[in-house]
This record gives structure tokens, sequence and C-alpha cells, in this order.
């Protein structure tokens, strides 16, 4: 995504925020006519270095442990052709040496490799073997625990950011978010409601049952997985509904409610609050490539910056897949990954259509210091998040057991903005790349009178 870059490789800036009109995004579209900071935690290997670094949070490690193992990156550099298949013939090539090594050595078991952003995870009983030879395997470059991810910590309740309420607009009512971004006016100007486009929840499970639900695919992403759709938590629910969800309940829910809907639950230890693996992430993230989605959303993330996900949200896009994730409910000077790397959308919370919500995460980014040596060279010394700002108050969504809720966050405004990226995919007979929906999204920006000069709301219409 083109963020707006500060520093030379442009100055401080608050976060740019784009609230959603969806008229002019679509005319723009298709015409008239149509983990860690990298200034700390994992180490780096010298060059002289014949082992690759460690995560000392596995210097004390005993008996078996689960290590996501990450090999040398793919260099688009002077690849024709298919992209996406260089670099899973990449991956096949670099993950070679560990795959050797589990045959062949009791006590290592690989379990999958993933070629979105080619690590490999593995289990390693230590009193058998050392993490140590598992370092050393040609292309190895780091070895690094598991980590765990959660949903975003919901705002505390703050009247003064209350959100839009229903409206009733010519006999039709429509949820909170809806009616501000002019949803309504889309659908009816650009006939259409999200068909033939595809958008892939990743999130804690969804309630399929639901009547206002339609769920086209699904995949469970836990150790014990439901081969039918489940919800481990009620947020997946809620966050699909914003997506896709219909009228059942004689309120418009949906932003893209004709839209082919995937939910892929991958945040699924929901015993306090709901957590997931990095792991289960890039797969979650792997199959919405397979099933050809146009957008994926996340609305959760590592409170941190977290170089793994970098290469993941590059090969999507490079796959065809927009990202879109929620930059976390820490207010100005935080945000959270994946929703803070360069090139995903990262979508902040507005309260009401001219202002955003004070728990809305946002900062300026300084490359160096955030990513090191991980950011890509395209990137630019600095950029701020988040790229838009959708409706994130008082957003009334599907609940499980057939039922309605109204919950607050980025974690709402983020689906908000996949559903509005499948109506720009929609209303076109052209597949657009994801840097061409970034820049319809883009163009829509407008500057409300209350906020700071960098902030831009993201209209629909």
């Amino acid at each position: 995504m083109s963020r707006v870059p500060t520093g030379p490789r442009a100055a401080g800036r608050r976060p740019t925020t784009i609230v959603l009109l969806l008229v002019f995004l679509l005319a723009a579209a298709v015409g008239p006519g149509a983990a860690v900071d990298a200034g700390s935690g994992s180490p780096v290997a010298s060059a002289e270095d014949p082992v690759a670094p460690i995560d000392p949070a596995l210097e004390d490690a005993d008996g078996t442990v689960r290590v996501v193992v990450a090999f040398e990156p793919f260099d688009p550099v002077g690849t024709d052709g298919d992209v996406v298949a260089a670099r899973k013939a990449h991956a096949t090539a670099t993950q070679a040496s560990l795959e050797r090594y589990a045959a062949a050595t009791d006590g290592v078991d690989l379990e999958h490799g993933f070629w979105i952003a080619n690590v490999a995870v593995a289990t390693v009983d230590t009193d058998r073997t050392s993490l140590e030879d598992v370092a050393a395997l040609e292309n190895v470059t780091a070895v690094r625990t598991d980590d765990a991810v959660a949903t975003a910590v919901r705002p505390n309740a703050d009247s003064s950011d209350g959100g839009a309420e229903t409206v009733t607009t010519d006999g039709d009512a429509y949820a909170d978010g809806l009616d501000d971004m002019r949803v309504p006016r889309l659908w009816d100007e650009f006939d259409t409601r999200g068909e033939g486009a595809t958008v892939a929840v990743l999130d804690s499970g969804v309630d399929a049952d639901h009547p206002d639900l339609e769920i086209d695919g699904w995949k469970d992403f836990a150790e014990d997985p439901s081969a039918e759709p489940v919800d481990y938590d009620g947020h997946g629910t809620h966050v699909t509904g914003i997506v896709g969800a219909g009228n059942g309940s004689g309120t418009n829910l949906g932003v893209a409610p004709d839209v082919e809907l995937l939910h892929g639950a991958v945040i699924t230890d929901c015993e306090e609050r709901c957590v997931g693996k990095e792991s289960t992430v890039l797969a979650g993230i792997e199959w919405a490539i397979e099933e050809d989605a146009d957008v994926v959303t996340m609305s959760f993330g590592w409170s941190e910056y977290r170089p793994s996900v970098i290469r993941a949200v590059e090969n999507a896009n490079d796959a065809g897949t927009v990202v879109v994730a929620g930059a976390g409910n820490g207010g100005d000077g935080t945000s959270i990954s994946p929703a803070n790397v360069y090139d995903s959308i990262a979508v902040g919370a507005s309260a009401t259509p001219d202002r955003v919500a004070g728990f809305s995460a946002g900062e300026e980014i300084d490359t160096d210091d955030a990513w090191g040596y991980h950011a890509p060279p395209r990137w630019p010394d600095s950029y701020v998040v988040p790229d838009v700002v959708a409706p994130g108050v008082g957003i009334e969504s599907t609940a499980p057991g057939g039922e309605y809720d109204s919950r607050s966050g980025t974690s709402k405004a983020a689906p908000h903005v996949a559903g509005t990226v499948a109506l720009i995919q929609s209303a076109t007979d052209d597949h657009l790349a994801p840097a061409e929906l970034e820049a319809v999204l883009e163009g829509t920006a407008r500057k409300p009178d209350d906020e700071p000069d960098e902030t831009a709301l993201l209209n629909s219409f």
C-alpha cells in the first residue's frame, strides 16, 4: 500500500486516516461506464557464523519444543513469469535441508512448510537432538518460538465516542457504519452488492447457522479442527457479519451481502482472550490465497513489529490478494502487526463520519528503527499508519446463536474496508490487482474540518 511516506527513503506526521465514501471509489475504479522489534528480540547471525541465530526464549528449552525455522528469503529481482510459482519453488528448494534432516533424525518432526513466508514448523526433542544442529542446516536463517497472536483488546466504553445509530432511509434500515459510508447509495448506483468477489475472514470461527450469514468456505486451523464451522468466541461471527451479512433481521448489516464469504479459524484458544499461533496465521493466509480470495481480513495482531509477516503480506499481494488488518486499539503512538507492515492496508476506527475514535491506534513508523534489515529496500524511510479509517464504534452485527450485538474497535473497522474492496472488485469485469484496489481507496481520501491535516477520511460514495 502506498502509505503517506515521510523522510528522504519524508517528517513526523500523525497517521493518515481515510473514511470510506463509496461512489467516488467505484467511479475511480470502473469509470462512468462501468515480531519483534528488529532492534531487539531475534538476534542476527554474522556473515561468518555458520549457525543461524536462535531465539533467546529457547535458550533453556527442555524436552520437546515447537519451533519456527526460517529460511533464505526469495529475491524477486530478475524473475519472469509467475512470481508465486517461483516463490513456491524457492521454498521447496530451501526447506529441503530440514526435510532431509527430520527424516533421518530421531526427535525431529517436520509439521508443515509455508511458502508464504518461507518458514517451516517443526517439533524438536531437545533431549535427543539440539536446536543448534537445526540452526546449522543449509539455508536456515533463524530458529524461533511459534509465538502467540491475539485479538486486539476491546476498547473501553467511551460515551464521547458514541457511534451512529441504526437509521432508516426510504423504508430500509441500515446498520451503523453502512449509512455513514453511504453503502446503500453505492449498491443502487453500481448495481452490486459484492457478487463475484471473494473475502476470506481469518478470526475465531463463525456461526454458519446464523440466518444472516451464508458461509461458502470453511477451514479450522485449531489443533483439533472441526469439519463444520464453529465460533470459539463470537468475535469471528461479528467480524464476518460486517463484511457480508444479509438483512434477515430487518436491518442491512453487511457491506457486501452477496460476496463469497470464506472463514478460516486461526485464533482458536479462547479461554480468556482469543489467541492463535504464527503458524496458524500463516496457514490461514496460504489457504485464503489458494481459495482465490480477492481480500483477506484480519482483526488481530502482535503488539510489536513482526518481521515474519512482512513476507506473508508481500507474497499475498503478489498472488493477487489484498491484505486488510485492524491497526489496534492502543491509541495514538501504537500499532500492531500485520497492520503496521507497509504493504498491508492498516485500518483505524472512526467514531463518526468526521472523527477518529480516541482508542484507534496510529503512529509514524521509522522503518530502520522498527524493522531494521527485514524491511525491503523499496520501503520509505518512514511512513504512517493507519492507511484508512472506517466505522468502528457501536457497530451492530451478527452474534452466535442467531443473535445480534454491538461492539467497538478497529476489529470492526477492518471488515468494513474488506467489504468495500469486494464492492470495488465486483463493480468491474476486470480483475484489479491489489495496488489498483488500494489506489482507488486512497483516491477517495478527504480531510475533515476538525482533524489534523494528515487525517484523510475514506468515504464509500
